[in-house]
């Protein structure tokens, strides 16, 4: 029983080093909690955090619980991206030339992707068990449908409403998808288009 104990002990000393691991750091790499940082390193580093964990997880009532169960600085691991609860998207910014770009970037590399003419949806795809682990909760604002154990998806705006119902057709094509694939869970940034059947070919975005 003595030899039991110890390693428990062992183990529960090994996952608070891990913690301690995790912990969020400075630019300069000093743990967020150091008590000689600055005030203001300190109160800047914590609000990125706060920032950071807000944009996984966009939900005040989640980040609430989060801040009063566990220290600013283990935010970021509390709060992280999971299937069933919308993220909020990266939007672009509008420029007028190809030469603002290239000044806006200051030689950084970048590439550059076809902007379909359609409306953004962020599209969530879960087993059974990933789904019943946020059912219970209020995701989003509004709310999907899913059956127990079989997989659900659930589409959502660029404003995080749940607008399933406004495309039926996009979770059949995801199940038809993942059908065979052994895929249990993933989260889609994209657009949803019109398409003609017919002549093979996108349709305008006032179609949708």
């Amino acid at each position: 029983k003595d030899d039991k104990k110890k390693k428990e002990e062992e183990e529960e000393d090994k996952e608070e080093d891990n913690d301690d691991d995790e912990e969020a750091e400075t630019e300069d790499g000093q743990k967020v909690s150091d008590p000689t940082l600055p005030l203001d390193v300190r109160l800047e580093s914590s609000a990125s955090i706060v920032k950071k964990a807000y944009s996984e997880v966009p939900s005040y009532e989640r980040l609430i619980d989060a801040a009063l169960h566990h220290p600013i600085s283990h935010l970021h691991k509390e709060c992280t991206l999971r299937p069933g609860v919308p993220v909020s998207p990266m939007l672009a910014k509008p420029t007028k030339s190809v030469q603002e770009v290239l000044k806006r970037l200051n030689g950084q590399r970048f590439t550059c992707e076809y902007k379909y003419d359609g409306e953004r949806a962020q599209v969530h795809y879960m087993s059974g068990s990933d789904y019943s682990s946020t059912s219970s909760e209020e995701e989003g604002k509004g709310k999907g449908k899913g059956d127990g154990d079989a997989a659900t998806t659930k589409v959502f705006s660029r404003n995080l409403l749940n607008t399933t119902e406004k495309f039926p057709e996009v979770p059949l094509y995801v199940k038809e998808a993942c059908a065979s694939s052994g895929v249990t869970s993933f989260v889609l940034d994209t657009e949803v288009v019109a398409w003609n059947n017919d002549t093979k070919q996108f349709v305008p975005f006032q179609v949708l």
